[in-house]
């Protein structure tokens, strides 16, 4: 099993022993729920990440259809998991995206936009397409993927950040400095994932920030 793979699987594990505490251990509230949301978007995605690591150090012998939906999965997952982060942090902002059911609604269409396109990528090559060997590519809707994506996630840190250099309030300033670290990790080890596509970075930092969240937010209001 490739290297890939391996930090991947362990990857997965540590997220699902944080689901099982979190199920078995933590009160039912939104806050919980949105937490567990995060956590199985964050889990199928490894798992497609590992397949994903599978096929790029050729392990098995996977049918190149079967690949494609392996792709198209990964990018669905992807854009569902910044979603839930999305969603998360409009909650512990209060925000109008998240109280005011349109809002609501208008959010959620980049994520429709990335699940319909990943999988019409399976025909029309936009997010990715396989080679005449074989190989992966990314396909010429590749940044509009990123852009959508990730876009959750930086717009609602730039929110946080104005947030909190505008108050003067200095417990709002503690809570806005907590709420920002929440998608950290995820966004550095993003957007290092793009230039380093052997290491499945996205997963390390899906699961740190998961820790993290746990750890300092999910424990600490039982």
């Amino acid at each position: 099993m490739g290297t890939y793979s391996i930090i991947s699987a362990f990857c997965l594990v540590v997220m699902f022993l944080l689901y099982v505490q979190t199920i078995t251990h933590v009160t039912k509230n939104q806050n919980r729920d949105m937490y567990i949301n995060i956590m199985v978007t964050g889990m199928i995605y490894t798992i497609t990440d590992i397949l994903w690591g599978i096929i790029y150090n050729d392990l098995l012998p996977i049918p190149i259809p079967a690949q494609k939906i392996i792709y198209a999965l990964f990018y669905s997952s992807s854009a569902v998991l910044a979603y839930f982060w999305f969603e998360f942090l409009e909650y512990k902002q209060d925000s109008a995206f998240y109280r005011i059911p349109v809002l609501k609604h208008i959010s959620k269409l980049p994520v429709m936009i990335v699940v319909t396109i990943s999988f019409l990528s399976i025909w029309t090559g936009s997010f990715f397409y396989i080679g005449e060997k074989g190989e992966y590519h990314r396909g010429n809707l590749f940044v509009l993927q990123l852009f959508l994506t990730y876009g959750y996630l930086l717009f609602s840190e730039a929110k946080v950040l104005f947030h909190l250099i505008r108050t003067k309030d200095l417990e709002k300033k503690n809570t806005y400095w907590v709420i920002l670290t929440y998608v950290i990790f995820p966004i550095i080890f993003g957007v290092l994932q793009v230039f380093y596509q052997n290491l499945p970075l996205i997963c390390i930092g899906i699961t740190l920030s998961s820790l993290q969240n746990f750890l300092f937010n999910i424990k600490f209001e039982q």
